[in-house]
């Protein structure tokens, strides 16, 4: 065919992975543990994952990183969007057929997906209208990808300062 098939180990030490899974000995602590913390203060309210409340084992898988770097979050206390169901994700390297990508996932990256219930309720916002900058109606902007990773920052850095003082 068109591409040559590899075999590839996956990887064989845990020390050897790093990252977002690695804990505070060897980088940041998942994002799902800062991201739904009751003590990240947001418009939006608390988050929780649709995989539920364990974090993936891993959503990228190489020779030298196994971790989670991929995630869909949704409002906790929001009534109105329901989890009908999410793609069913290889929880092993055997599983994925090695390392990513691979002959199964041919992405260096795991593809999530779920399928959602919305729920109009009485009172909800109307959509069907300009949000320009003067609209008063009460949306709240989701935040971008600049605004999460400032939240991060924040997050991280006052995480220390309690650390810090704890150690003092």
């Amino acid at each position: 065919g068109m591409f040559k098939e590899m075999e590839l180990e996956p990887p064989e030490k845990e020390e050897k992975t790093r990252g977002v899974r690695g804990g505070e000995k060897d980088g940041p602590p998942p994002v799902s543990e800062w991201l739904t913390d009751p003590a990240l203060k947001n418009d939006l309210g608390a988050f929780t994952s649709v995989y539920g409340p364990d974090e993936l084992p891993f959503t990228n898988l190489t020779r030298s990183f196994r971790g989670t770097l991929d995630y869909i979050f949704l409002q906790s206390d929001d009534p109105r969007i329901s989890v009908l169901g999410v793609l069913d994700l290889p929880k092993t390297a055997e599983e994925c057929g090695g390392v990513l990508p691979s002959a199964l996932w041919p992405s260096d990256h795991l593809p999530l997906a779920t399928a959602l219930k919305f729920e109009k309720q009485e009172g909800d916002h109307d959509f069907d209208h300009d949000h320009g900058e003067n609209c008063d109606c009460g949306f709240k902007k989701i935040p971008g990808l600049f605004e999460m990773a400032q939240m991060r920052k924040e997050f991280e850095k006052k995480r220390k300062e309690e650390k810090e003082a704890k150690t003092g």
